[in-house]
């Protein structure tokens, strides 16, 4: 029951792109100065504070098109699916690779379709958001 969960897709992607969210929050990181911080512990706040109020609040849109990176990451990957497939495991890049691989291009579009779809929808809601804040 263990290999047929989705625990073991969310361990296996967040081993296998943890440098999509790693690199995204560096360089938001590298967006906030350090000075503000030194502000803040001048006025007598603690570091939860400082981490949660500040940091966080600044850092929102770089873990968010992290995660958004992850989530088309992991939604495409074929890999990770051919290997899971012994275990009943099936996923949309599975069909379509399966669909594709006997020349049965008709009975795979729709699967295209619907993977093109989820993965297009994060971006343009990501991007939508991004602009309405201001970034």
């Amino acid at each position: 029951w263990l290999f047929k969960s989705i625990f073991v897709i969310i361990c296996a992607s967040v081993v296998r792109y943890q440098w999509f969210t790693y690199f995204s929050i560096e360089s938001g990181m590298k967006g906030i100065s350090f000075r503000l911080d030194e502000h803040t512990m001048t006025l007598g706040k603690n570091d939860y504070l400082l981490l949660f109020r500040i940091d966080l609040a600044l850092l929102k849109p770089s873990i968010m098109v992290g995660g958004i990176l992850v989530f088309i990451s992991t939604i495409k990957e074929l890999t990770m699916s051919l290997v899971l497939q012994p275990f009943q495991y099936s996923s949309l890049s599975l069909r379509i690779f399966s669909y594709t691989s006997m020349d049965m291009v008709k009975n795979s579009a729709i699967y295209v379709i619907a993977l093109v779809l989820i993965c297009i929808y994060p971006v343009f809601s990501l991007n939508r958001w991004l602009i309405s804040k201001g970034y």
